[in-house]
C-alpha cells in the first residue's frame, strides 16, 4: 500500500484523465470500490459504518464506499460536511438488503 498526499493524488488523476483518457467517474468508482474492499478486509467483523463525506470529489468517493459496504451487507450511515441540495435529502441510513 502506498501513502500519498493530495497533490500527488491530483497529479495522478490528471495524468489518468489527460494521458489515458479515463473519465473522472471511473476513477472515483474504482477508488471507492478498492477502498471498500480494503475496509472489509481489515474489519471483517464490523457491521456498522459511518462514512464522512466532504463536498468535493472525496465526498463522491465516500458515497461509492458507502454503496459497496451496503452491497456487502453492512449498515452504513453517511455524514455530509455541508448542507445537501434537496435532491439528496431522500437518502437515509442504508440498511443491508435481505437476500
Amino acid at each position: 500500500m502506498y501513502i500519498v498526499n493530495s497533490q500527488q493524488i491530483n497529479e495522478a488523476e490528471k495524468l489518468m484523465r489527460d494521458e489515458y483518457a479515463l473519465p473522472s467517474l471511473l476513477l472515483m468508482e474504482t477508488a471507492g470500490r478498492k477502498s471498500a474492499d480494503a475496509i472489509l478486509n481489515y474489519y471483517p467483523d464490523i457491521h456498522n459504518f459511518m462514512i464522512l463525506c466532504g463536498s468535493g470529489n472525496n465526498g463522491g468517493d465516500g458515497m461509492v464506499i458507502a454503496r459497496y459496504l451496503h452491497k456487502a451487507g453492512r449498515i452504513v450511515n453517511i455524514l455530509f460536511s455541508k448542507e445537501l441540495d434537496s435532491r439528496f435529502l431522500k437518502f437515509q441510513t442504508l440498511k443491508p438488503s435481505i437476500r
